[in-house]
């Protein structure tokens, strides 16, 4: 309800008033109404062509030379307008998980272009060889090995009993633990990471850090890492003014203990 010069209007008269209003200004301005019937009269036609018309179906598949993504059958001979790229990309993500997306792409009139997106390698696990593992805890299906150089390597994740599965998200808290420290590593100490070389969780409670130079970094747990690691940043500069060549450095201790070769 409304109210205009104190009286109230209801919903129905309102919708009628507008109506009226429309009408006359279709009558005043016939030229406007008509361009509007041309113009949705031309898109419906357009759009239906476009829908029925063969040049529109699709009849090539553009993959990268290196994937060997097969698409479904049934998208050859498809409107490239109906097709439900959507829908393609989910199947296409189910055939090769490993891929962090799928983008299905139309490329008129008659083709569509797959673009998938890899997932990127933040570190590597052992399993029965090296695999690269991303942030979410996917490890990848490529493996080796040797461990990669320029890959953090997580250690110490089996003893947790969990069991790592290759082409999949893996929910194993250790794994997930190592993750989330390499992560605060590089986000807040940019100069360890530079020199990490690994990150042991055989025991959460005590965190090993193996920096590139075999130095042993003893921490504590997760929660009293961030204090450590900034004193950590201290007594790795003060070794690079009076150069000592360290064994482990323990950081459990209010002072830091550097055992020497």
């Amino acid at each position: 309800m409304s109210k205009r010069g104190g009286r109230r209007i209801g919903v129905i008269p309102r919708l009628f008033q507008g109506l009226r209003e429309m009408l006359n200004r279709l009558i005043r301005h016939p030229q406007s109404a008509l361009a509007t019937v041309v113009l949705i009269a031309g898109v419906w036609m357009v759009g239906s062509y476009v829908q029925r018309a063969d040049a529109f179906r699709v009849t090539q598949v553009i993959v990268p030379s290196e994937s060997s993504l097969k698409v479904p059958s049934r998208v050859i001979g498809t409107n490239l307008w109906e097709l439900d790229v959507d829908a393609v990309a989910r199947e296409l993500k189910q055939e090769q998980p490993w891929w962090k997306d799928i983008r299905v792409i139309r490329t008129p009139p008659n083709a569509i272009r797959i673009e998938p997106i890899p997932r990127l390698p933040i570190a590597q696990v052992q399993i029965d060889r090296w695999h690269a593992v991303d942030e979410n805890a996917f490890i990848l299906p490529s493996a080796s090995g040797q461990s990669t150089e320029g890959l953090v390597r997580l250690i110490g994740i089996s003893r947790g009993g969990g069991v790592l599965k290759v082409g999949k998200d893996n929910p194993d808290p250790r794994l997930h633990l190592a993750l989330r420290i390499l992560a605060a590593i590089r986000r807040t100490h940019a100069g360890i990471g530079k020199r990490l070389e690994g990150i042991s969780v055989a025991d959460p409670r005590q965190i090993h850090l193996l920096l590139q130079d075999g130095t042993e970094v003893r921490c504590g747990d997760e929660a009293e890492l961030d204090a450590q690691l900034k004193r950590l940043q201290a007594v790795l500069r003060t070794i690079e003014k009076h150069p000592v060549a360290a064994r482990y450095i323990d950081m459990r201790f209010q002072q830091p203990v550097v055992g020497s070769r």
